[in-house]
């Protein structure tokens, strides 16, 4: 497994075990619907990392390309949203990160 693999599915474990651990903590404190939507993106980097762990260059990149479609998803509830501007803004670096490690 890649670094970048393990990094990502520890990431999707605490998510939805912890979702005021990392994002959550940047959340209003009754927005169930922004946690419940943290718990669904760390299911998703959880079947992305067993994939990409896996996968060969053709499905990392594609795992590279959904990042990258999450991080803009991302840009936009940031500038639509104020009260969810912060954890917007976050999950979008951390998708573009991943991207970029996809990428590279």
């Amino acid at each position: 497994m890649r670094a970048q693999d393990a990094l990502r599915l520890g990431y999707g474990l605490a998510e939805p075990a912890a979702p005021r651990l990392l994002e959550g903590r940047l959340l209003p404190t009754d927005d169930a619907r922004g946690r419940t939507a943290l718990r669904v993106l760390g299911a998703r980097h959880v079947v992305q990392a067993a994939v990409g762990a896996v996968g060969g260059h053709g499905v990392r990149r594609l795992g590279g390309l959904v990042d990258v479609l999450h991080a803009i998803s991302m840009i936009v509830v940031a500038t639509a949203d104020p009260a969810r501007r912060t954890a917007a803004a976050a999950n979008a670096a951390t998708a573009l990160g991943f991207a970029w490690a996809e990428l590279r």
